[in-house]
């Protein structure tokens, strides 16, 4: 297992489908969504856990996606660093299913999903980062995704036997769903 990362937590985003922040949903658990997946990747040890969209890590692009919340974590960290990228939407995550992804050196994802993801710091990542959301100001007339990141990196698939902890919610229904069975 990777010794040292920082790692990021999507929350930035509109939550336009859910209807409300899902970073701030209460969990049948008592928890809000945001303290559950901090919790969660904190059992990792990280060298420090950033939130996206917060005052201490506001998007430098807003409004443009998860590339904006990944692009300003990128921008705090080094050449040679690592960035456990994690989104705020999985109610029943685990660092279970999260740990596989730092065993390797390389950039990694899972082959069923794009996040959680790990993603290996270098000059060419910030450059792309910055050139592709400097030249697509507007989501909707951009071609960039997560995914298009991903293949950027080269990265290494893993299998993903962890599915249901890497599940999101996007949805109310999905939400209730996923949380049915918390306690």
């Amino acid at each position: 297992m990777k010794t040292t990362f920082a790692a990021v937590i999507l929350a930035g985003g509109k939550s336009s489908r859910m209807g409300q922040d899902k970073a701030q949903m209460l969990r049948p658990d008592g928890l809000t969504q945001l303290e559950h997946t901090q919790a969660q990747v904190a059992q990792l040890n990280p060298s420090f856990i950033m939130i996206s969209g917060s005052p201490d890590l506001p998007d430098v692009y807003p409004e443009l996606g998860p590339l904006s919340g990944i692009h300003a974590a990128v921008e705090k960290l080094s050449e040679g660093d690592a960035l456990l990228v994690v989104p705020c939407d999985l109610p029943l995550l685990t660092s279970d299913a999260l740990a596989p992804l730092l065993s390797s050196t390389k950039s990694t994802a899972y082959k069923d999903s794009f996040l959680p993801c790990l993603l290996q710091v270098t000059e060419k990542l910030k450059q792309h980062l910055n050139s592709t959301l400097e030249n697509n100001k507007s989501i909707e007339k951009s071609n960039f995704s997560v995914k298009n990141l991903l293949h950027f990196c080269h990265v290494e698939w893993k299998k993903n036997t962890h599915k249901k902890s890497t599940e999101s919610a996007n949805t109310i229904d999905m939400w209730n769903n996923l949380t049915a069975n918390i306690k």
